[in-house]
C-alpha cells in the first residue's frame, strides 16, 4: 500500500504503523534510527507511507461559498520553518463565483501554515499523492489574495 512499501527502511527497522498525531494530539515523535537513539526515543523507522485521514464533507461542499479560490497548483510553496509564514503564485486555479467556475492563473496565496491548519475543513474523499494518502481537498479560511 504505497509506492514506499518495504519490509524494512534502509537502517534496517522494521516497516510499522506508527500513529503520530490523533484527533490533533501529538501521540508520538517520528524518529528515524539515528534521531531515535539521539534522543534515546523508540524508532518509528524513515518517513515512507503516510496517510492523513479524510473529512466528513464531500470535496463538492467545500467549494460552496460567495466566492472560493480553488488552487490546482502552486509554482513553489515553501513556508518559513520557524514561523510557518508563506506567500506562493497561483500556477493554475479556478475562481467559483456566482454560479461561473472561471479559470485563472497568476496572483498570489499568503498566510500562515499553522493558522490556516488550524482553521481549515477536509474533504472525505483521499488520493495518492506521493508517497500519501491525503484529503483530496482541504479548504482554508484565513488565506489572504493578491491579484486573483
Amino acid at each position: 500500500y504505497g509506492n514506499q512499501s518495504a519490509p524494512c527502511d534502509s537502517d534496517g527497522v522494521s516497516a510499522q504503523r506508527a500513529m503520530l498525531i490523533e484527533n490533533g494530539t501529538l501521540r508520538r515523535r517520528w524518529a528515524d534510527l539515528r534521531y531515535a537513539h539521539y534522543t534515546n526515543a523508540p524508532a518509528t523507522g524513515q518517513f515512507a507511507n503516510w496517510t492523513i485521514d479524510g473529512g466528513s464533507q464531500p470535496a463538492s461542499a467545500l467549494l460552496r461559498g460567495p466566492a472560493v479560490l480553488e488552487v490546482r497548483q502552486f509554482s513553489w510553496l515553501n513556508p518559513s520553518p520557524a514561523t510557518g509564514d508563506f506567500a506562493a503564485e497561483v500556477r493554475f486555479g479556478y475562481l467559483h463565483q456566482n454560479g461561473q467556475k472561471v479559470p485563472i492563473k497568476g496572483g498570489t496565496v499568503a498566510g500562515n501554515v499553522f493558522q490556516a491548519f488550524a482553521d481549515c475543513q477536509i474533504s472525505r474523499e483521499t488520493s495518492f499523492v506521493g508517497n500519501g494518502l491525503v484529503p483530496a481537498a482541504i479548504r482554508f479560511h484565513d488565506l489572504s489574495t493578491i491579484g486573483v
